[in-house]
Formats: C-alpha cells, structure tokens, sequence
C-alpha cells in the first residue's frame, strides 16, 4: 500500500481477502503527522493480527513519501519471504 493505503485497508477478515498476507510500508522521515500514521499502521496490524490475519507494517528509516530503491528491496524481501513460507 502506497501513499497511506493502510487506511483503505477494510473488510480483510472477508473470506476472499482473509487467506492473504499484507505488508503495509510507512516512512519514517519526520513530517507533520508522522508520528499519527506510524501509530495507525501499528493498530492496524494489532487489529488485523487479532483477527488472525497475515499483517505486518514497517517503519521506513530515512524515507519520506517516495519509494525509494530500499523501499522496492524491503518488498521484495518480504515477497520472498511470503512465497517461500506458503511452499
């Protein structure tokens, strides 16, 4: 999710989205309301993992709102790490 998508998040714990696994990328550069959207990512995965869905959010060190070629690494690890725990 890309540009605050986490908040577009609803209805996972529907039968076609539940079986998924989601991964949701936050900025940690300072900014106005940084702070509130590092908390929300962190309740919405509290929220989701309760509900026994595959949810995780990450704090990115030194990134603002740009995806940046560790952002698109940080991806494809955990891609990676999906597929290879789903076989």
């Amino acid at each position: 999710m890309v540009d605050q998508g986490m908040f577009h998040l609803v209805d996972l714990r529907k039968a076609l989205a539940r079986d998924k696994s989601y991964l949701v990328l936050v900025g940690g550069e300072e900014d106005l309301g940084r702070d509130l959207k590092l908390r929300g990512a962190r309740l919405v995965e509290d929220s989701n993992r309760r509900l026994g869905i595959d949810f995780e959010s990450r704090a990115l060190e030194n990134t603002g709102h740009e995806l940046t070629p560790s952002c698109k690494e940080a991806i494809g690890d955990w891609v990676f790490e999906v597929v290879k725990s789903d076989s």
